[in-house]
């Protein structure tokens, strides 16, 4: 699309000046005057119907355009690159500034987006910068502005030329990666992280040494020795279901930008769903506010590995307040089978409609395990004395209703786990932990 000569303040200025001055010389009948004012006029006018000539052709198509060594994907908290070269395939040059469009959550870290130059015809132009994704989510760079400016700055011509580029900013960990994790905390509950199946496998794998943490019935006396004990290890005889219900209302957002109570129960949930996934488990997703944002039905595979990291990447903090008998009351009518369900979540209260959701899904044979952040530890400790102390009094009813909660759920006889802003991966591992006892395979 063409686009019509604008004029800048500074032309508008220009132009009013001279012509002020033309005013002030036919009142005042001054020949000096008259004769200044027409020249200047005349020389603005004369900068504007040039500019606008060798520039009416204006438009994308006088760009050609191509992005290399882009990222696609990256980690949150890494750094992405981008590069785009364009080629000005118009007979005449002039005065350009290149911006190359992109969202606040893309940080620039190095080189620039924006370049102010002289572009001569059948030229190129490159703009090459890195970014830092500060959250998760999909950004796009571009479309790319090019603004031609006339040379004393009197007029402009704006084009776009859309060249989009999609930026995936993915979890800290991804759901089904070759090889090894090389996240620390990855390592830790690599192998811990299976959940407890009532009974025990029946097909026999192999032998290897006892560890403090297995299940004594699993020693096998027989081929154990004075000083070294062995145990039994047994295929699972059916694949565990796993379902992550993840809180998306407005208590998840506390927390620093990229480290809110959401990103951290994300990161963790992505890591159930990655090791869940390579063992062949099946795997669901909620996310669930005061209604389902998202469901992905329990299964496995690729498809649905790409379900569930999509929706947990793209998740995002909504206006609702979590509802957690809503969540049940979804959950036992869309689960055929019982499962294990794990929720993040930050409930502002339980009333009688919850812990009757709770008590239907345990008849029905699933366990619920709860993820709870404590919302005041999501931020970073003040220095200031002063300062902690009206955050404590601040803090006060919050942590009152986290307290209720906690003690609704103990009632229950729900498993209950807390985390900080370092996230729920210490909750996971005790968890782990703690139910390595009741597993078939260790």
């Amino acid at each position: 699309m063409r686009t019509s000569a604008m004029l800048s303040p500074r032309g508008s200025g220009a132009l009013g000046g001279g012509l002020g001055i033309l005013v002030l010389g036919f009142y005042s009948l001054n020949v000096l005057i008259l004769v200044v004012g027409t020249a200047f006029t005349g020389f603005v006018l004369a900068a504007l119907i040039w500019f606008s000539l060798t520039t009416r052709g204006f438009s994308p198509a006088n760009f050609a355009y191509e992005r290399y060594q882009n990222s696609s994907e990256v980690i949150v908290g890494d750094i992405g690159s981008m590069g785009l070269r364009l080629v000005n395939q118009g007979r005449t040059g002039f005065y350009a500034e290149i911006f190359d469009s992109h969202p606040d959550s893309l940080d620039i870290v190095a080189g620039e987006p924006r370049l102010v130059t002289w572009w001569p015809p059948q030229s190129e132009k490159r703009l090459v910068y890195a970014f830092r994704a500060v959250r998760r989510g999909e950004f796009l760079l571009g479309p790319t502005v090019v603004v031609a400016h006339e040379p004393f700055g009197f007029a402009f011509r704006v084009t776009t030329v859309e060249n989009p580029w999609t930026v995936d900013a993915a979890l800290r960990v991804p759901l089904l990666a070759a090889g090894p994790s090389t996240f620390d905390h990855d390592r830790r509950i690599e192998g811990g992280i299976n959940l407890p199946i009532r009974g025990m496998g029946t097909e026999f794998r192999s032998l290897r040494e006892y560890q403090p943490s297995d299940d004594i019935r699993a020693v096998a006396w027989k081929r154990s020795a004075m000083g070294r004990l062995y145990v039994r290890e047994f295929e699972r005889e059916t694949p565990q279901d796993i379902v992550l219900v993840v809180d998306t209302g407005w208590r998840m957002g506390a927390g620093g930008v990229g480290s809110t109570a959401l990103d951290r129960a994300v990161e963790t949930s992505a890591l159930v769903v990655r090791y869940a996934l390579l063992r062949g488990d099946r795997v669901g997703l909620l996310l669930w506010s005061n209604q389902a944002d998202l469901w992905v039905p329990v299964g496995r595979g690729t498809d649905l590995a790409a379900a569930i990291r999509r929706g947990l990447t793209e998740s995002s903090v909504g206006p609702g307040a979590f509802e957690a008998g809503g969540a049940f009351e979804f959950l036992d009518q869309n689960l055929k089978k019982p499962a294990h369900l794990l929720v993040f979540a930050a409930p502002g209260h339980w009333a009688a409609r919850e812990s009757e959701g709770y008590s239907t899904l345990s008849r029905k044979g699933h366990l619920l395990y709860f993820f709870l952040p404590d919302l005041p530890e999501m931020y970073p400790e003040l220095g200031e004395e002063t300062s902690r102390r009206v955050a404590a009094l601040v803090d006060a009813p919050e942590k009152s209703r986290r307290n209720q909660v906690v003690a609704a759920l103990a009632a229950l006889g729900a498993p209950v786990f807390s985390y900080d802003r370092t996230g729920p991966t210490e909750a996971m591992v005790e968890l782990s932990e703690h139910l390595r006892a009741f597993r078939g395979v260790a």
